[in-house]
């Protein structure tokens, strides 16, 4: 007897398990159905995650893929105007909300909220701008939901660039290391806020599978922002843990600890005042040699892995510090404004014309210049 029961239980469980799941597929069906039909052509009528909660099942996950097919082809059928802008970031957001640790959809709005062709696409300046604001919210969201806040703390408040991608406490903050990134590259190119974006290359850059291009963009992003003395340091950092061959590698740490102390004067206490002349010069005498003595042996086109390439970096932040100083003083004393260093330097405004360590064929090479009141580098010619 005790036998039947059990079977007779068995059965009448596996009758209410088929019953269920019969149930909540047909429910999801009909919800995908009535979605489906609207989805494409109406997406102003996009549900709320909490309103498919309801339907799902637990299946919170599988509705989510659902919508981020249908993201895909929404995306798909209005590529050409770009219209599809209209209701994405609604779309991705609902993805998102079903399924947080799904990171491709925050990479995606990253990249296609802000980007726009005049050429085709009729939004104004206000939606653009809009546009760019929500594919902030998507990084910041995803940075919310995917990411360690307690590592990222650590990170931005690290002193030395290099310990964020060798210390193990740092490692991959983030689950996905591409949307910091991207939201690295959004803040400074669509919203200008080049200290932001430093923060989230600093981020991108401890996670392993991060682009080595963040590290390099942290460092610059710093000195766009204005704190060229710590940018300085962040170059020669990366220089400092470059994995070369032992014996490159031991050079390039020894000649960036002596241009570290070689640099240090000229943003001792934050002083405002000139940097001298002589000073610039023979911080770039000493690169110089210091480049040459080290024998350096990098791939073909590998720029990345060159210690010479960082030192020279570091050596272009001071040269556009001291021209931001001379300039100032320039304007401050003859009320004239300039266009570059050269121009700067006829002029009488410096002694010393700085030049940059990368030089180009055809004569060209990068050069200093003043544009909206914002000293900066370009590739060309004086």
């Amino acid at each position: 007897m005790k036998s039947a029961a059990r079977i007779f239980a068995f059965l009448l469980i596996v009758t209410a398990s088929g019953w269920f799941f019969r149930f909540s597929a047909e429910t999801s069906r009909e919800v995908h159905s009535a979605i489906e039909d609207r989805l494409i052509e109406h997406p102003e009528f996009i549900p709320q995650a909490r309103e498919l909660r309801i339907v799902s099942s637990g299946f919170d996950n599988l509705i989510a893929d659902y919508f981020w097919l249908s993201a895909i082809q929404y995306v798909g059928e209005n590529a050409v105007t770009a219209e599809y802008k209209r209701y994405l970031y609604e779309m991705l957001a609902l993805v998102t909300d079903l399924n947080p640790a799904f990171t491709t959809p925050y990479e995606v709005g990253l990249l296609l909220l802000p980007d726009m062709n005049p050429r085709y696409e009729t939004f104004t300046k206000e939606e653009q701008e809009k546009n760019v604001l929500k594919a902030v919210w998507l990084g910041e969201k995803g940075m919310e939901l995917s990411c360690d806040k307690e590592k990222i703390r650590g990170i931005l408040a690290e002193p030395e660039l290099s310990n964020v991608w060798k210390d193990p406490q740092y490692e991959n903050p983030c689950a996905n290391s591409m949307v910091p990134y991207y939201l690295a590259y959004v803040e400074y190119y669509n919203r200008k806020n080049a200290a932001k974006a430093s923060e989230y290359y600093r981020i991108a850059a401890a996670n392993k599978d991060a682009p080595t291009g963040a590290r390099i963009m942290s460092a610059i992003m710093q000195g766009k922002a204005g704190d060229r003395a710590k940018s300085i340091l962040m170059f020669l950092s990366i220089a400092e843990s470059l994995e070369t061959e032992e014996e490159s590698a031991e050079a390039c740490r020894t000649v960036a600890r002596e241009m570290r102390e070689v640099l240090a004067p000229a943003f001792e206490n934050d002083n405002q005042g000139q940097i001298p002349s002589q000073f610039v010069k023979a911080a770039d005498e000493f690169r110089i040699a210091a480049v040459g003595k080290m024998d350096e042996k990098t791939e073909e086109g590998n720029a990345h892995g060159s210690c010479s390439t960082y030192l020279g970096k570091a050596l272009r932040e001071l040269n556009l510090e001291f021209l931001v100083r001379k300039d100032r003083d320039f304007v401050a004393t003859t009320g004239k404004q300039v266009v570059d260093a050269k121009d700067l330097y006829d002029q009488g405004g410096t002694d010393y014309l700085p030049r940059d360590f990368q030089k180009f064929e055809e004569g060209y090479e990068v050069i200093y210049v003043k544009d909206d009141g914002i000293w900066d580098y370009v590739t060309g010619s004086y």
